[in-house]
């Protein structure tokens, strides 16, 4: 790891590649880094930081839970950034995704987008629900503002922990049937049923029969 990378990306660290998130819930990470430089940054990321250097670099979230991350400067969930001076641009794009409940010191608890990196750094393709506005998330089907109302991070079935939606969360129902189709499969993280109801629920879980 190159010394502009210390210190970030808590729990993800994507360089110089292309990766895919799916039912997937990345919480409880911190960066832990001190700011040296505009060129040099640290403490960014404190679920995912994704960086490039000599090629375009980027993540792609898919029916993924970001929350209740940490980073001691800035971008407490997901952080873009470029790892060396002139580098390829880099981008994070989400669809049916929640981002939610994480924090940093000094500027924007869920997304930051270092300066000159891709134009805003995030994309969205829709159905997205985001606590605060700081994802660029612009599509029509998008929640941004709008919290999502998760439960503790908890073992609720299947072999890795999850956060449960609550009973009345604008996450459910919210999610894109084509994309949980023709991306996720058939399983939310747990393997459990995708789409419960008229819609598959935003995020890494879908809320069972008893939500109805």
């Amino acid at each position: 790891m190159t010394a502009p990378l210390a210190g970030n990306g808590g729990g993800i660290l994507n360089f110089n590649s292309v990766m895919e998130v799916i039912n997937s819930t990345v919480s409880g990470n911190t960066a832990n880094g001190t700011p040296t430089g505009a060129a040099d940054a640290s403490g960014l990321g404190g679920g995912i930081a994704n960086a490039g250097s000599l090629r375009v670099s980027t993540v792609t979230l898919i029916n993924t839970t970001v929350a209740n991350n940490r980073a001691n400067v800035a971008g407490g969930g997901i952080a873009t950034l470029l790892a060396a001076p002139g580098a390829f641009g880099t981008g994070v794009g989400l669809v049916n995704t929640i981002v939610a409940g994480n924090t940093a010191l000094l500027l924007n608890g869920n997304c930051t987008s270092q300066p000159g990196a891709a134009p805003n750094g995030f994309a969205s393709s829709g159905n997205n629900v985001e606590d605060l506005d700081t994802c660029n998330l612009t599509q029509a089907s998008d929640k941004k503002s709008t919290d999502p109302l998760l439960l503790p991070l908890a073992g609720n079935g299947g072999d890795t922990w999850t956060h449960a939606l609550d009973w009345d969360s604008p996450a459910i129902d919210a999610g894109s049937n084509a994309v949980c189709q023709a991306q996720v499969g058939p399983g939310d993280q747990r393997g459990w049923p995708r789409i419960v109801g008229p819609a598959c629920d935003a995020g890494a879980y879908e809320a069972s029969a008893w939500v109805w």
